[in-house]
C-alpha cells in the first residue's frame, strides 16, 4: 500500500492531497521519506484514522495549519476537521486559499446519520463566522451524498451547503447525477456509494477551471488491483489556476482585460461588459455550479476597446452562475445571480 501511494502521489502531477483514516503515523513519516519533492501535514487526533495533507512545497507555502471544532470532538466522530490555510504560488499569480479537510461518521443508520447532520451544522456555522468571503476549499470522505443521504427517506446532511448557492458551488453533485461512486465495493468501483466530495466558496469561481472536477479513474487501470491493494476509495480532483482578474462593478481599463455585469442580480437578461487594452483573442462564456458550460457569448479576435454582450438566460433556472472572459494571458470571472 505505501509503494503505490508513493506512486500515486509521485506520478499524478497533483499540487496538494487531502488524506484521510491515516492509521499510522510513522507509515506516514515513512511516505514523506520516500517523497523528498513533498510535505506534508499530519493532524492530531484520540481516534486512529487521522487527517493530513500532502503538498508541493514549489507550488504550497503553509501559513496556518489547525484542528476546528475540537470541542465536538464526539460528533466528528473523534476526528476534527483539519484546516489549511496556504498561499498558492503559480507561475502567473499568487492567492491564499483555505481547505478544510472532512472525515466524517459513517453507515447509514439514524444515529450517525444525526451525528453527520449535527457536524455539517457545526461547520456551516464555523465558516460563515470565520471564513465568510473567504477563498475555501471543503474536501475529504463526508460519509453520504450531497443531494439525498444514504439514510432512507433523509435528506443529504450537507443540504444547509448545498442549499446556500450564493456563497458555495459543488461539482462533486456530478457524482449523482451521472451514477459515479467515490467509496467502492467491488473491484471496478461500479458498485459503491459517492461520498468523497469537494466543494468550493464563491470566492473561488474565478479560478476554478470548468470541467476540471473528476473521479481518478486512471488508477484502476495504472495500479494492480488497486481497490485491495491500495484504498477502497477513488480520489476525486479538481484543478484551480491563476490569472485571474477581480471583476468590478465597472471596467478597470488598466488591465489586459476587465468585466463587469449589469444587472446583477436579473431576472432574464443581464450584458456583459468588457473592456480589452490591446488586440487579442477573446472568449465569453456562461458556466453552472457544476462547472459545465451552458452557452458561448464570444469567440473572436478582437481589437482594443469596450464590448458588450447580452446573455438570454430566460430558460436558465433561478440560482448563481460564472460568466467567464479568457483570453491568451487572462481570465476575468463575474458571479451572475438569476432570480426567480
Amino acid at each position: 500500500q505505501l509503494a503505490n501511494v508513493r506512486r500515486v502521489i509521485e506520478e499524478a502531477g497533483i499540487d496538494l492531497w487531502a488524506l484521510q483514516e491515516i492509521a499510522d503515523s510513522a507509515a506516514f513519516l515513512a511516505l514523506l521519506e520516500q517523497l523528498p519533492a513533498f510535505e506534508g501535514v499530519l493532524g492530531d487526533s484520540t481516534d486512529r484514522r487521522r487527517l493530513a495533507f500532502v503538498y508541493d512545497p514549489n507550488v504550497i507555502r503553509v501559513l496556518d495549519a489547525r484542528h476546528i471544532l475540537e470541542d465536538f470532538a464526539v460528533t466528528l466522530a473523534d476526528r476534527p476537521p483539519l484546516q489549511l490555510t496556504v498561499e498558492v504560488t503559480l507561475p502567473d499569480s499568487t492567492f491564499v486559499v483555505t481547505f478544510i479537510n472532512l472525515h466524517l461518521q459513517s453507515g447509514s443508520e439514524r444515529a450517525p446519520y444525526d451525528e453527520r447532520s449535527e457536524a455539517a451544522r457545526l461547520l456551516k456555522e464555523y465558516v460563515d463566522a470565520s471564513l465568510s468571503k473567504e477563498p475555501l476549499v471543503i474536501l475529504g470522505d463526508f460519509t453520504d451524498r450531497l443531494l439525498i443521504s444514504i439514510t432512507e427517506g433523509e435528506p443529504s446532511p450537507f443540504t444547509n451547503f448545498v442549499e446556500d448557492s450564493l456563497s458555495f458551488f459543488f461539482p462533486s453533485v456530478v457524482l449523482e447525477q451521472t451514477g459515479l461512486v467515490t467509496y467502492c465495493s467491488d473491484a471496478l468501483c461500479e458498485k459503491g456509494i459517492p461520498v468523497d466530495h469537494i466543494f468550493f466558496s464563491n470566492e473561488l469561481l474565478g479560478l476554478y477551471v470548468p470541467d476540471s472536477f473528476a473521479r481518478f479513474d486512471e488508477l484502476l487501470a495504472e495500479v494492480p488491483a488497486y481497490h485491495t491493494s491500495t484504498s477502497d476509495h477513488l480520489p476525486v480532483v479538481a484543478s484551480l489556476h491563476g490569472a485571474v482578474a477581480t471583476a468590478t462593478e465597472r471596467p478597470d481599463r488598466s488591465t489586459l482585460a476587465s468585466a463587469s455585469a449589469y444587472p446583477n442580480p436579473f431576472r432574464d437578461h443581464t450584458t456583459f461588459v468588457y473592456h480589452l487594452s490591446r488586440h487579442t483573442p477573446v472568449r465569453v462564456e456562461v458556466y453552472d455550479l457544476l462547472g459545465r458550460r451552458l452557452t458561448t457569448l464570444v469567440d473572436a479576435v478582437l481589437p482594443a476597446g469596450s464590448y458588450e454582450a447580452t446573455l438570454d438566460a430566460a430558460a436558465f433556472p433561478a440560482g448563481v452562475y460564472l460568466a467567464r472572459l479568457s483570453t491568451n494571458q487572462t481570465v476575468v470571472a463575474r458571479q451572475l445571480v438569476k432570480l426567480h
